[in-house]
């Protein structure tokens, strides 16, 4: 047997096989040049798996027509080509983009772009396919060609399975020259396979690889381009396309349902799903109980703008392994190739491999460092007022607006793409469900939402950018266009472990209740409240009201709920007179009226919050947040921990404990919380908002022209803050702080910082406002930049009473031997008993996964935990008079007191609002 392949020798002997079913052998899916024994042996597809060769372009080769079944030959035309008469549009045409293929013509014993079988005009040349190879067109480069001209055959597929190219090879018998690439991808999706033919018989090489599950009418592209150069570069090819039984992701869950398993094994490999419909998921598991899923090595490309997988009204469900990733990818990028002086335009060209714009008006516009990929420091977020087309793969982004900001030409750039607003995965009233090992690398929007659920593990899961599409220079510098993870609305909220957050669109965590407005003024026990979106009260709910006037609080026990009819016009009037900084749009319209156990004197404008339904009972843990241009972790829950994380390069804080009701209605106020050992690594990178009083690095605050302390028994404890720009800790309207064993180091680096213009100092390290009882204890500070003030470090305003302790400049020695692996043993043993009770509150089962479900009724009186403190029937009295600073212990001059404009009284700035994050409805 010779050597080397020779010319055509293999392929003129191998038997095919057709509609015949046999057993294959694994093999690896990468390209390497081959002899005629290996080719002899070459297989495909799992182990064990059964398939049938239902396609071969030798075997099916046609020289006129009609063509064999399935099959098609084409090229990637210019827009506008004509034979004979026009070249087009030579910068378009790129391969993998199916619109703008054409269908080659006989030209006798060959096919071509305009049927004749003599050297064509440019760009496509001597293109052509045969039955033994062809040759490409033009390489890009060649002329004013902008696009490889491809020869391209294509086979649709009219059953449902897995499918995969095997028994493949590619040669350029030339010898001179450089060599032939093949593309090979389905529909309009990423390639599959990229790899290169070199010259001569040595540079043989297969294009073997497994494709995936395909669906009836799914058309396998395989590309012959010309490489580098279009010299000398015919090529010989043969391949087969091997097909193999198998059921989708959905049938193979429905099956074991029907069967009565509690555990399914998704059959491994890659599955293309298309939606049912526009806004149907692409996978969903509705009122299903007690289900296992390992989708271990599973991956679903998403083709729709819906839910990749949705949970509704299901508990005690696990999935594992899974891998999510969408195609189109519903974000794009570029490099900004000019601007306008003032930042109101940029003139954009896409990053090749990446979808062009298709939305002129859209939001989460980012700018990206172009050496680092990160979201640039100094920048802000953007939004679109129109998107226009220049030609090409350049377009121009008009903002409306002036941005002057650090953007400058040459930065990348990432825009959201037109989409439905779903999510990667879709939680709604369920209970118990655990994603571990989940793995997303796309998503329109959230990437894993959870609403009105309760008790949900996220263990080892990865919001990350996916891989760098196989034609594309750039990697993916965005993963979702939303937020990592939300809970709205969960009884008890999630608890997050071992879990990666990186480059989303808005921020990594946001766990978070929904106020209501009282709509109306009583006295008696019954209450009309409008509701933000969905009404999250229910007969039993202890509900939580904020008074608008005298700041204090009052809760009582529902006891009935009835729909209330509420004009249009008058829902209007109430948001505008008590909410004239929200952000959510038209909501707040569907109103109900709530008895009372108890008479309670309200008035319109008063906020209304349920405890136990914001999330309470959560857990945040050893989790990276990394690349967010907003905030890192958004927490409003109670009976929190939040402990050993890390939270890097964050636009805004990096944690954030804050109720909004007036801003987006989110609630609430926080009690019980512990946040400890967690690395803060240059948080408020953005260019500053100056008008925002959300100023540190980790802040506890309130959006509300509020002076009660709504948070409440707060710890922070041995956190390590390092290279933030601006105010480190922040905290107001709160009571009963313990700040101990924090270090901070290098602040105030540079410039800058959040919440100048509210009256908050950039320059302090800690800020305190409308706070009481506060004790500091072992807080350091290490290496302080020339940013910073040394005589504030620690700064009270005159409604911080009761502030006590210490915060000191590390010496040159303690800075040196100190590091950020000590641990305190007190502080550890406190935060493994701080878990093991968040862990009884969330289940009193001592298996985290898979418990029995509670009856009605002990759920309940375990939620209810979440609302006993303070939970006698007297108001809680926090009043808003004005207060000295009597127990101020002041060392080394650290401790300053502050008169200064409250921060609730300043209003935010609309070219502030306009930065954070959008809403979506």
């Amino acid at each position: 047997m010779p050597a080397s392949l020779g010319k055509r020798k293999r392929w003129f002997t191998r038997p095919k096989i057709r509609n015949c079913c046999f057993f294959f052998s694994a093999v690896g899916a990468s390209a390497s040049p081959l002899r005629f024994e290996q080719l002899e042996t070459r297989q495909l597809l799992a182990a064990g798996s059964e398939l049938s060769i239902v396609a071969d372009y030798r075997d099916d080769f046609r020289a006129e027509l009609p063509l064999a079944n399935g099959w098609q030959y084409l090229w990637n035309a210019p827009e506008g080509w004509q034979a004979g008469k026009s070249n087009g549009d030579l910068r378009t045409g790129a391969v993998g983009n199916p619109t703008s293929y054409q269908t080659l013509v006989d030209a006798g014993k060959v096919w071509t772009p305009d049927g004749d079988s003599v050297n064509n005009r440019f760009p496509d040349r001597a293109l052509r396919l045969h039955d033994e190879g062809g040759r490409p067109g033009a390489h890009a480069g060649a002329g004013r060609n902008a696009q490889d001209r491809y020869a391209i055959a294509a086979y649709t597929v009219t059953e449902a399975g897995f499918y995969s190219i095997t028994d493949s090879f590619l040669t350029r018998p030339n010898i001179t020259g450089d060599g032939i690439e093949v593309v090979v991808h389905v529909n309009d999706n990423r390639p599959i396979l990229v790899t290169e033919a070199g010259v001569g018989p040595e540079g043989t090489t297969d294009f073997n690889t497994k494709i995936g599950f395909l669906e009836a009418g799914d058309t396998i592209y395989v590309a012959f381009g010309p490489g580098q150069s279009s010299k000398r570069d015919g090529f010989e090819t043969d391949f087969s396309i091997a097909f193999s039984a198998g059921q989708t992701i959905q049938q193979q869950i429905d099956q074991a349902l029907a069967d009565g398993q509690s555990s399914v094994r998704i059959q491994p490999g890659t599955y293309y799903i298309t939606p049912s419909a526009p806004t149907s998921p692409h996978l969903r598991l509705k009122d299903v109980s007690n289900l296992e899923i390992d989708a271990t090595d599973v991956k679903v490309v998403a083709r729709g703008l819906s839910s990749a997988l949705q949970i509704r009204n299901s508990h005690n469900i696990q999935v594992r392994g899974l891998t999510i990733d969408y195609d189109p990818l519903p974000f794009t990028q570029g490099t900004i190739v000019d601007q306008a002086d003032n930042g109101s335009w940029v003139d954009v060209e896409i990053h090749a491999g990446y979808p062009t714009p298709n939305d002129p008006t859209t939001n989460r516009i980012l700018i990206h460092d172009a050496e680092t990929g990160l979201l640039k420091p100094g920048s802000r977020p953007r939004s679109a007022d129109a998107i226009e087309a220049l030609g090409g793969d350049r377009y121009r982004i008009d903002f409306g607006r002036a941005h002057r900001d650090s953007s400058s030409v040459g930065d990348s750039i990432t825009i959201r793409r037109e989409t439905r607003v779903p999510f990667a995965v879709q939680l709604e009233q369920s209970t118990h469900v655990t994603l571990q090992s989940v793995n997303i690398q796309a998503s329109p929007h959230i990437g894993v939402n959870s609403r009105d659920g309760s008790n949900h593990q996220l263990i080892d899961v990865q919001i990350a950018p996916g891989p760098q599409p196989l034609l594309a220079e750039h990697p993916r510098l965005r993963s979702i266009n939303g937020t990592g993870i939300r809970s709205i609305n969960d009884a008890v909220g999630p608890r997050i472990e071992r879990v990666t957050i990186e480059s989303s669109a808005d921020d990594g965590v946001n766990i978070q209740g929904e106020y209501g407005l009282v709509a109306e003024a009583t006295k008696t026990n019954q209450v009309t409240v409008v509701m933000k979106r969905d009404l999250v009260f229910q007969v039993g709910n202890r509900i939580r009201f904020y008074h608008e006037a005298d700041h204090t609080i009052v809760e009582r026990v529902v006891t009935a709920i009835a729909p209330a009819d509420i004009p249009a016009t008058e829902l209007a009037e109430l948001r505008a007179a008590h909410l004239p900084r929200l952000q959510a749009g038209g909501r707040y319209h569907t109103a109900f009226t709530l008895t009372f156990d108890e008479p309670v004197q309200l008035t319109a404008g008063d906020f209304a919050s349920n405890p136990g339904r914001s999330g309470s009972g959560y857990a945040v843990l050893e989790s990276t947040v990394r690349n967010t241009p907003s905030v890192g972790l958004r927490l409003r829950g109670s009976a929190g921990l939040v402990d050993a994380n890390r939270v890097e390069h964050t636009f805004r804080p990096a944690i954030l404990v804050a109720a909004e009701p007036e801003t987006w209605g989110e609630a609430d106020f926080s009690r019980d919380l512990t946040i400890s050992n967690n690395q803060i690594v240059a948080a408020n990178l953005a260019k500053p908002l100056r008008k925002h009083p959300q100023a540190g690095a980790l802040t506890i605050t309130t959006d509300a022209n509020w002076s009660a302390n709504g948070h409440r028994n707060l710890t922070i404890r041995d956190n390590r803050f390092e290279e933030v720009v601006g105010v480190n800790l922040q905290i107001t309207h709160a009571s009963q702080v313990q700040v101990t064993g924090n270090r901070f180091i290098q602040p105030h680096q540079q410039a800058g910082g959040h919440g100048d213009l509210t009256g908050i100092d950039p320059t302090s390290v800690v800020w305190l406002d409308q706070v009481d009882t506060v004790h500091f204890e072992g807080n350091q500070v290490e290496q302080p930049g020339l940013f910073g003030n040394a005589d504030r470090l620690l700064v009270a305003t005159d409604t911080a009473v009761n502030v006590t302790g210490t915060i000191s400049i590390a010496t040159a020695t303690e800075t040196e031997t100190e590091t950020a692996t000590e641990t305190n043993d007190d502080a550890q043993s406190a935060v493994e008993a701080s878990l093991n009770q968040l862990l009884v509150l969330r289940d009193d089962s001592a298996e985290p996964v898979f418990t029995a479900l509670s009856s009605p009724q002990e759920e309940n009186e375990r939620l209810d935990r979440f609302s006993q403190t303070a939970r006698a029937d007297e108001v809680l009295q926090h009043q808003a008079a004005p207060r000295s600073n009597p127990k101020l212990s002041v060392h080394d001059s650290v401790l300053t007191a502050w008169p200064t404009q409250r921060i609730s009284d300043l209003e935010l700035g609309i070219e502030d609002l306009d930065s954070l994050e959008q809403p979506i409805t």
